[in-house]
């Protein structure tokens, strides 16, 4: 059984609208919410500091950084990309996608300049150049019928993507042959909602969430994909997952409002952290050590706040 809950190191309040995207970058965790807005948290004061403007106003999907640079997807069909110049965020590029789904897009690597993102054609998944702003390779459509792309993970060298689809699959696209169908499984009955992928401490290991109660293991093998494993849960429906950049943790965001943590090799139930009155929308670990608890978990709600924890450190 998971131990008791523990307390949040700090709940985070400002947002107007569900909070659907959390990342960490330095001493900052970024934030965005289903009604545009885009802020900017100092990890030391857990005030806001910046607020970014833009996507027309429009939902926030997700936020990464490579190296010094914010990237940020909206549903107005447009990636943005951000530099901090005179202590403020100014946004110096954009690719327009014209997705207007709520597929995340994919970075392998905090120094990768490709992302993987969603395309106007629904089941398509397209790797953009984000220096030059333009399209490096797209998926080739599928003989199955997939329905639309719910979650993309790019692969660390950029040679394959992962896609999870409406129909409960999950697919393996080979970049180098021109985004071919290399291998699928399908995994439920109803849409995948959520995946993460660990190329590195279990390596070629993934999981995955949907409108049900369990969690699906699934693994890489060359390039086939195989299930190995499910872990039941108490309630239905998961939002996000992500694995711990050490690979100890896993942690799932659910319809429920809590946050589920479970160790990444085991799949055993460590803690369920109940503090949020609606779904957790967005689950995220930072990379480094931060306020001096350690690796840090950061979780955004529809209820509009954002809980930061320190676990197992």
């Amino acid at each position: 059984m998971p131990n008791k809950s523990p307390d949040p190191i700090y709940v985070l309040r400002g947002h107007s609208g569900p909070v659907t995207t959390v990342e960490f970058f330095d001493n900052f965790l970024f934030t965005g919410s289903s009604d545009g807005e885009i802020f900017a948290w100092d990890l030391e004061t857990f005030r806001k500091k910046h607020t970014l403007i833009g996507h027309d106003g429009k939902g926030i999907l997700w936020i990464d950084h490579s190296q010094n640079t914010v990237i940020t997807q909206g549903r107005d069909g447009t990636v943005a990309t951000w530099i901090l110049s005179d202590d403020r965020w100014q946004q110096s590029g954009t690719i327009v996608t014209n997705s207007k789904a709520f597929c995340q897009c994919s970075l392998p690597t905090h120094d990768s300049t490709v992302i993987a993102a969603p395309s106007e054609q629904d089941w398509k998944v397209t790797l953009w150049d984000l220096e030059s702003r333009k399209v490096v390779v797209s998926t080739l459509e599928p003989k199955e019928r997939l329905g639309m792309a719910m979650c993309i993970k790019l692969c660390g060298d950029c040679r394959s993507v992962l896609a999870a689809y409406e129909n409960g699959s999950i697919v393996a696209y080979d970049l180098r042959s021109g985004g071919t169908l290399v291998s699928t499984v399908s995994l439920y009955t109803e849409p995948v909602m959520c995946m993460d992928f660990d190329e590195t401490f279990c390596a070629n290991k993934g999981i995955c969430g949907s409108v049900n109660n369990e969690l699906c293991v699934f693994e890489r093998d060359k390039d086939k994909l195989c299930e190995r494993r499910r872990v039941p849960v108490t309630n239905d429906g998961f939002c996000s997952l992500h694995v711990r950049p050490d690979g100890r943790i896993v942690a799932s965001g659910g319809w429920d409002g809590r946050v589920r943590v479970f160790g990444w090799k085991t799949l055993k139930p460590l803690a369920v952290l109940d503090v949020h009155k609606e779904s957790v929308q967005s689950v995220r670990f930072s990379e480094n050590n931060l306020c001096k608890a350690g690796l840090l978990l950061a979780a955004g709600s529809k209820d509009r706040t954002v809980s930061l924890w320190s676990l197992y450190n």
